[in-house]
């Protein structure tokens, strides 16, 4: 992690407290954003705030996911449904969307 900076997302606060100290210890700047991956103004609010921080953004990770007890498509809720799309698939869609255009800008990312 030599150089890095991180900018990590979790539902849980706490969670995500723990993991940027872990970071933080090896060295690394960490910003903690508590929310939901799926909430398109705290995807905005993620790249925009690393961007200005830090001039750029050189890797996103979208590895944010989540599954329902209920895997069976006979048994799953339409709520679990709209909830594992959300969250597997929405919030990657709304990181990207908001940090391609400044890797692009950058020609590289």
């Amino acid at each position: 992690m030599e150089g890095a900076t991180l900018g990590l997302v979790a539902r849980s606060a706490d969670r995500l407290e723990e993991t940027a100290s872990l970071a933080r210890a090896k060295g690394p700047e960490v910003l903690s954003f508590p929310g939901d991956v799926a909430d398109n103004e705290l995807a905005k609010r993620v790249a925009r705030t690393m961007i200005e921080r830090f001039g750029r953004i050189d890797i996103l990770v979208n590895n944010a996911g989540t599954n329902t007890y209920h895997r069976n498509l006979a048994d799953m809720s339409v709520a679990d449904w709209n909830q594992v799309f959300s969250t597997n698939l929405t919030g990657a869609f709304l990181f990207t969307r908001h940090v391609l255009p400044h890797m692009r800008k950058a020609r590289k990312g």
